[in-house]
Parts: structure tokens; C-alpha cells; sequence
């Protein structure tokens, strides 16, 4: 402390002073202290002191440096009050302290906080640029993310929203529809990896997940995470790093397709044709079924190439590979091994003909001229095929075969294709001329329908005709059914011609009770795609409304593997079908796996007994135990049973004796066209005779 003169002559100096200063106490007494501060703070303190003398008995604080006798500078905080007119005094008391070191260490905390200040705006910088999404959640279930600019944008966001997608904005605004998948499948909000970091308290890395908004896939991102903990280690919160890698994603798929897809065409390449046909050969093995593999080979394709260039012979191919394409099933593949070779992988193929209707497409197909550069370019192709697992039992066994099959489609004169096995080549055709017969014969009027009688045991009268279909070819005469129908039923004209059918028996049943045998009905058969036809009620309705047929007339037999292919369905559409008034029959009967359960909530009301357990009915005692057993159950059901495939006196006897209700075959009568009908059905037939 010291004591001060108007002048701010240094009176009296305590012994603190020289502790501050580093002058004895006798130096510093009869001078100004004023001349030892600072030049910077000279003008400051003296107002100070001017202002100390205006204002007495009021203490002004201030802070200013001195310069220490050795010469450093010290920072002191210094008290004046004006005691002048005290008498007790009668000076200004200055008191001071030397602050130095907490000054330095104030200096050095505001410099911290400075430069804190810049790293924090350096660093908030970087995260507005950054290409990588950043967010921070401080509540442990990371309900309320903060994120940086990057991360609100990849999640259709502004910066201002909550960016977790576990809750709702805080603000109540409306959002873009955006969710993280994995796997193709949504992700629960638990799952998230900023959620999982937290939850579990452990680093989340590499986690790729598609972003999905509004129901469209907009980009991948990797997803980073770790825990954030507090003082006691508790999960607080967490950070989290979303990296773009949409278009690395776009690269590697670009890469792959390259790898595995032809750059000219796009199509698969050999590569690629053989991963699949591998997994398609142990599907088949595993399931028990065929494939095809197709070998094409383009005719007379370098002659392009060495007139036109490999521009144009480039262009043919990609049209080539376009016109492939359409000739393709669901699930089949098509693929260009190099060069002018094609393959094509057919599975599921049941039949030879399967094949060789699509290899027979696609010759159509090619023998359309292109046109490439203006000109008109003929390019037919020479096809192999081969067949899992007659051809091959491995991927490159089934190409090699197809390879020579084609080769000897070449040596055939092109434009054709051979199977491997050379002997199926003709049944292959004759199945195809076949075909496309039949699909002339629906427009050609050439289906006609055949009658047999079904016989009452009882009376001997016949009490129902049973509509069969048969066809009348130009050239092959009539074609017997089990040649014709099972195509028929494969390739689908069964549908063509299955209204046709219904229509022309319910009107040749009206003729018939017209002409007086009124209690007379028929009988159709029901194919399984006409079963399965959802208009089928429909179409039987129309026919009968057409015919003016009473529905008690018209019985409707489908096949027990028909009805117990999908029970429930095949229910519904029985019972549509009754509810119409028609008889319904399951035939075929034994032959299948039917269901006691199914049988009795079908609504039918008769069982006919298959011709296979007729025909040696009195020779084999199984058989014979099958009938008996289905006439015994069909009574017990309260249903008509009748036996087909009736052909001798003993076989009738036997069913006679059984109490079968109705018999069918050749004993009582073949199939006839309906004008041959009369004799049979005017008359009872004699069956007491068979009985005896």
C-alpha cells in the first residue's frame, strides 16, 4: 500500500509494495509510482488519479502494468480512494496486488478459447462441406438426431429437422417418407445403427443399407455408430457416419453385369448361361423334372461380316438377340456365347415337344428378313437340343450334346432343328403337325361328338349318354382321343373347344326328349383346364339356356384328380355348379388320392368306378375288392356308383351282383355319332341274360 500526495508523491510505502516493485521502501518514498507503469497504461492511470481527486472517499479499481526493478513487467490491481480531506489521512491511499501469474493464466484461457472458437467453426466448417452424413443423438434411444447438412439430405431432410427416423419431428412438419432397408427389408427403428450403437453400447461399422423414400429406392449408404457415455459408462447417446456409396453400388453392379452379361447384346454370356443352367440341373434333379438347353447357330452369318462390315453384322446380331428375347417363356434364359452362337435354357420342359415348339418359334421368328443399313437381310438359324437328364446329367455334358445336335441341324440343310437322341426328332414333328392340325380342326368344324349309353341295372334302359369328344381329320381319319385330348389339355385349345362341347350335348339332349325320351340325360366330361376355368358356371349356364335343357338332365363328371388337386377351390366351384341344378360325378374313381373328409362335403351325387379295376374285376382279387369297396362307400354316402369299362357277361355279373346302379362299355354299346343313337335308345337292352 502506499499514500499519495496531490501530486501522487509517494508519502509512505509499505513493505508489500517492495515485495511487488522489488524497491526498498526509502527509494520509493518522495517519488511517483505513476513513472514506473507502463507507457501503454500511463495516460489511464493518471486519469484515474485526476478523476480519484474529483470524486473523494469513492474507491476506483483498475489494472495496469508496473515495471519491476529487474526490468519485468508486472500486472497489478490497484485501489485508489481519495483521503485527502481526511484529516486522520489526509492522502490518497493506493492499494495494490501484483496479478501477474492469474493474468498470464487468464491470457492463456481466453487464447484456449480462441482457439477452441476457431476449431469449433473450423470443425462446423467441414461437417456443412463433408460428403459424409454426421449425426449426434444425446438421449439414449436416440430419439432426437442432430445432423449435418450431408445427413439431412440423404435423408430428404433440411438440417433444422430431427433427422432420426425413429420419431416424429418435433415441429410437427410434414416429412418425405423415408426408411433404411436391409435385405429388402425394412428396418425397425432398433435396428438402426446409431440405435444399436447406443442400445448395446458398442461400435456399429460397414452397415449398408438402401435408402427407400416414398417407396422408391434413391441410394446406399454404409452406416457407422458408437456410444456416447456418461460419467458412470452409461450409453447417453451416440454418434453416427453415413457414407454414399450409391454410386460405388452403381460401379460394382456396372462391373458385374459386365462380367456376366455379352456388351453387345446385353444378354447373359457363357458365363453366366452356365451358372444358371447348373442351378437349373440340380433344381431339376431335386424336383424330379426336365430341361431343355438349345444351341443355335445363325446360317451363312460371316458372309455379312466379310460384304457388309462388322458394323452391320454387330446390328444383325443385336437384332438377333432382340427377336430372341421375345420367344422366351417366364423363367427361361437366353444368352450369346460369342460370335453368332446362341443358347437358350428351357426348365420345367415336360415333354420333348415343349422343346421343340419353342426351337420351332424361334426358326419362325429369324426367317423374318432384317433390315440393317437399309437393306433387307435373310439370317435363319440352325438349332441343337438337348434333354436333362437323357442328354446329360451336368451343365456341360447338356451343352456339348445340344452343340452336335445342332451341327447336325447343319448337315440337315439349316434352317431346322435336330434333338440329340436323332430318333425323337420325328415324334417331335409329328407332335408339332399334330398341334397346329388341331388348332385348325376347332375353326374346321371337324370335332364331332360321339354318344355311349349308361345303363340302369334294373331296367336295362339306358339313362344317360355320355358326350365323348373325337376328331375327324382330313387325312388321318378319326384320331382316337389319347392321341389328341392330352395335347389338347397341354397346349390349352381344350379351353377353345370346351363351350363347343357343352353347348352341342345339352342340345342334342333336348332332341332327344323332343323326339320322346324325355327322362333321358347326357353326360360331359370336364377337362382339369376346364375345371379350373373361373366361368366355367357360366359357360354351363349358357349352354343350358341356350339348349332350354332342364339342369337335372345334364351331368358333369370330372376326374378325382381333378377334384382333389386344390379340394378347397375345387369345393367352391362344385358347389357353383350344383347350385345351377346339374348332376355332378367324380370319374375315374380309385385311381387317385381322394380325401374321406373332401369326398363327403364335395356336393356330388355319383362315383364312377375307372375302367382299370373293371377290366380284371373277376381275374384279380384286389381289383375286385376295389369295386367293392367304392360301390359300399358310395352307398354309404347315399350316391349313384357306376362302373366303366364294362365289356363281358362276367364283368356285368359281378356288378350286378354288388348292387352297382349303373353300368357302361362296350357290351352295352360303343361310342356312336348321335344319328346311331336311336336303336339303343328305343329299346331296353337284355341285360338279365349277363346277369345269370
Amino acid at each position: 500500500m502506499s499514500l499519495l500526495d496531490r501530486e501522487g508523491v509517494t508519502l509512505y510505502s509499505s513493505q508489500s509494495s517492495t515485495a511487488i516493485l522489488g524497491d526498498p521502501v526509502e527509494e520509493m518514498v518522495g517519488r511517483t509510482p505513476f513513472d514506473r507503469v507502463h507507457p501503454e497504461d500511463q495516460a489511464e492511470v493518471r486519469a484515474l488519479f485526476q478523476t480519484a481527486l474529483r470524486s473523494p472517499g469513492f474507491p476506483l479499481v483498475s489494472e495496469f502494468r508496473m515495471r519491476h526493478r529487474g526490468g519485468a513487467w508486472r500486472t497489478v490491481e490497484a485501489v485508489l480512494v481519495n483521503r485527502l480531506d481526511d484529516p486522520s489521512v489526509a492522502a490518497a491511499l493506493l492499494n495494490y496486488r501484483d496479478v501477474t501469474e492469474r493474468k498470464r493464466a487468464q491470457e492463456k484461457i481466453e487464447d484456449l478459447n480462441r482457439d477452441l472458437q476457431r476449431q469449433v467453426a473450423e470443425f462446423q466448417t467441414l461437417l456443412e462441406v463433408i460428403p459424409i452424413g454426421i449425426g449426434i443423438a444425446r438421449d439414449p434411444a436416440c430419439r432426437h438426431i442432430e445432423g449435418n447438412p450431408y445427413m439431412a439430405r440423404l435423408m430428404g431432410l433440411t438440417p433444422a429437422h430431427n433427422i432420426s427416423l425413429s420419431a416424429p419431428d418435433e415441429d410437427g412438419q410434414s416429412r418425405p417418407n423415408t426408411r433404411l432397408f436391409r435385405d429388402g427389408r425394412p428396418l425397425p427403428a432398433e435396428e438402426l445403427p446409431m440405435q444399436r450403437a447406443a442400445a448395446q453400447g458398442a461400435e456399429v461399422v460397414d452397415m449398408e443399407m438402401d435408402v427407400v423414400r416414398d417407396g422408391q429406392k434413391v441410394g446406399t449408404i454404409l452406416g457407422y455408430a458408437a456410444p456416447l457415455f456418461d460419467e458412470t459408462g452409461r450409453p447417453r447417446g451416440a454418434i453416427g457416419a453415413s457414407l454414399d456409396i450409391t454410386e460405388r453400388k452403381r460401379a460394382e453392379e456396372q462391373i458385374k453385369s459386365l462380367a456376366y452379361h455379352d456388351a453387345l447384346t446385353g444378354l447373359p454370356n457363357r458365363r453366366l448361361f452356365q451358372d444358371r443352367l447348373s442351378v437349373a440341373v440340380a433344381q431339376a434333379h431335386r424336383n424330379s423334372q426336365r430341361l431343355a438347353v438349345l444351341f443355335l447357330d445363325l446360317d451363312r452369318f460371316k458372309p455379312v461380316n466379310d460384304s457388309l462390315g462388322h458394323a452391320a453384322g454387330d446390328r444383325l446380331i443385336q437384332d438377333v438377340a432382340e427377336r430372341l428375347r421375345t420367344c422366351l417363356r417366364e423363367g427361361d434364359t437366353v444368352a450369346r456365347l460369342g460370335g453368332d452362337e446362341f443358347t437358350l435354357l428351357l426348365p420345367g420342359v415336360s415333354q420333348v415337344v415343349d422343346a421343340a415348339r419353342v426351337a420351332e418359334k424361334v426358326l419362325d421368328t429369324l426367317r423374318v428378313p432384317f433390315l440393317i443399313e437399309g437393306r433387307e437381310l435373310f439370317s435363319t438359324a440352325s438349332i441343337g437340343i438337348s434333354l436333362y437328364p437323357e442328354d446329360g446329367r451336368d451343365a456341360e455334358m447338356l451343352v456339348k450334346s445340344a452343340d452336335g445336335a445342332m451341327y447336325r441341324a447343319k448337315q440337315q440343310g439349316r434352317d431346322n432343328y435336330q434333338l440329340c437322341a436323332p430318333a425323337l426328332n420325328a415324334t417331335a414333328l409329328e407332335r408339332l403337325a399334330l398341334e397346329s392340325s388341331l388348332r385348325h380342326a376347332v375353326g374346321q368344324d371337324e370335332l364331332v361328338l360321339h354318344y355311349q349309353p349308361v345303363l340302369d341295372v334294373a331296367t336295362g334302359r339306358v339313362q344317360t349318354m355320355e358326350a365323348l369328344l373325337r376328331w375327324r381329320h382330313p387325312e388321318l381319319g378319326l384320331v382316337p382321343p389319347g392321341d389328341f385330348i392330352p395335347l389338347a389339355e397341354m397346349t390349352g385349345l381344350v379351353i377353345a373347344f370346351s363351350p363347343w362341347v357343352l353347348r352341342t350335348a345339352c342340345a342334342q339332349a333336348r332332341a332327344w326328349q323332343i323326339a320322346g325320351h324325355a327322362q333321358l340325360a347326357v353326360a360331359v366330361n370336364l377337362s382339369a383346364r376346364q375345371f379350373q376355368h373361373p366361368d366355367l358356371p357360366g359357360q354351363v349356364k349358357r349352354a343350358l339356356e341356350e339348349a332350354k335343357l332342364d339342369p337335372a338332365f345334364l351331368e358333369l363328371e370330372v376326374s378325382e384328380t381333378s377334384a382333389m388337386h386344390a379340394p378347397e377351390s375345387s369345393r367352391q366351384t362344385l358347389r357353383a355348379l350344383k347350385a345351377l341344378g346339374v348332376r355332378i360325378a367324380i370319374d375315374d374313381f380309385g385311381t387317385g388320392s381322394s380325401s374321406l373328409s373332401y369326398l363327403r362335403r364335395f356336393p356330388i351325387d355319383a362315383l364312377k368306378i375307372d375302367r382299370s379295376f373293371t377290366a380284371e374285376i373277376t381275374r384279380d382279387p384286389d381289383d375286385a375288392a376295389v369295386a367293392n369297396s367304392v360301390i359300399a362307400l358310395a352307398h354309404t354316402l347315399k350316391l349313384r356308383v357306376v362302373a366303366e369299362g364294362v365289356e363281358t357277361d362276367d364283368q356285368f355279373a359281378f356288378l350286378s351282383s354288388r348292387r352297382c346302379d349303373q353300368v357302361q362299355g362296350f357290351l352295352f354299346g360303343s361310342p356312336r355319332p348321335a344319328s346311331d343313337c336311336a336303336g339303343l335308345l328305343d329299346a331296353p337292352v337284355r341285360v338279365r341274360a349277363a346277369r345269370a
